[in-house]
């Protein structure tokens, strides 16, 4: 998740103490982070998502570059924030480059909701202060670009308020909302998780979120949050084998059926350099400022990664993966479905 002090997605530190000064040492430079776009580019990346363990913005001297370049290169883009960082000219900028896609983390639709799950005070008006000057600028350059997401976090904090969150999102221009399970970690802010109780009192509230969603044109996953998945989120292996298993067809050969695409469509390259296909997987030595792209992509960590998931053999970090994730895997296996289908 990313910036300010964020409560509900803890990010494991390889480090004892997080140091700036230590940091510099090993993260990417800005000329490392401007050569991977060339280098994605002439390996066929088609979407770039800049995101992770920390604010974008907080390097925005080569993230507004790397932004530029994605869409100077014709390649789509699509940027993760906290949305407190960002000055008007930023946005400008943005918006005439023709950036596609802003993905805001919005935990409330008031600061106290807000600031308190993102534990900054301020944190609520300044990103709400970014988003109307981002409908300012499209109005005023008369493009429907860059689109708007909330993600938001469900705990017990905010799930009785997402009404307030929906009306945000309509004043604002927001065209969805993807809403995402805590994951908690080891004993790391249990307090504000979802008691059993909660969940069952979510449910109800579902269909009450989902009409005032349709009725405002809102996109959302919210019919999809089933009580059992909220409850499996630090247990996602179970989810993503008994998904994979109720939706594959009897054919051992149906590449539909792989649990998940990610080693096959994705690559995580992170702030250290360190690449894997997800977000969950970290193996050091698999690093982009020790070979290429290309040679990591085709070389024999995502090959070994890419036979496991034909095998259905999942790494133990699949146990935190994110719901949205598996959403994303079962959309996938579907359309792939139908193309099958369309070939008999």
């Amino acid at each position: 998740m990313c910036g300010t002090r964020v409560v509900h997605r803890q990010i494991k530190k390889e480090r004892p103490e997080f140091n700036p000064d230590e940091e510099k040492n090993y993260r990417l430079t800005d000329k490392e982070l401007l050569n991977l776009i060339s280098e994605g580019h002439k390996l066929g990346v088609r979407e770039w998502l800049i995101t992770g363990g920390g604010e974008p913005m907080i390097r925005k001297e080569v993230t507004l570059p790397m932004m530029k370049k994605i869409k100077e290169l014709g390649m789509e883009g699509n940027i993760n924030t906290n949305g407190a960082l960002w000055t008007e000219k930023d946005i400008e900028m943005v918006v005439r480059a023709g950036w596609d896609k802003i993905m805001f983390s919005i935990d409330g639709g008031d600061s106290e909701t807000h600031d308190f799950i993102r534990g900054v005070p301020g944190t609520f008006d300044k990103a709400k202060n970014t988003l109307n000057l981002i409908q300012k600028w499209k109005q005023k350059l008369k493009t429907d670009n860059p689109k708007v997401i909330f993600n938001t976090v469900i705990c017990k904090s905010n799930y009785k308020k997402f009404d307030k969150l929906i009306k945000l999102a309509q004043n604002i221009g927001c065209e969805d909302i993807t809403f995402i399970p805590l994951v908690t970690y080891e004993d790391f802010r249990h307090d504000i998780k979802m008691s059993e109780q909660n969940r069952k009192e979510f449910q109800k509230l579902i269909p009450k979120y989902k009409k005032i969603m349709d009725k405002s044109r809102i996109g959302s996953n919210i019919e999809y949050l089933q009580e059992k998945k909220i409850e499996k989120s630090t247990d996602m292996h179970e989810v993503i084998l008994s998904e994979n298993k109720k939706e594959s067809t009897n054919e051992a050969n149906d590449f539909s059926s792989v649990p998940c695409f990610e080693p096959f469509t994705n690559l995580v390259i992170k702030m250290d350099g360190v690449a894997s296909p997800c977000c969950m997987l970290n193996d050091l030595s698999i690093n982009v400022k020790k070979q290429s792209l290309e040679k990591l992509w085709f070389g024999p960590y995502f090959a070994n990664l890419r036979k496991s998931m034909i095998k259905k053999e999942l790494p133990p970090q699949c146990s935190t993966c994110l719901f949205t994730q598996v959403a994303k895997n079962q959309e996938l296996r579907q359309e792939i479905r139908k193309g099958l289908e369309n070939n008999e």
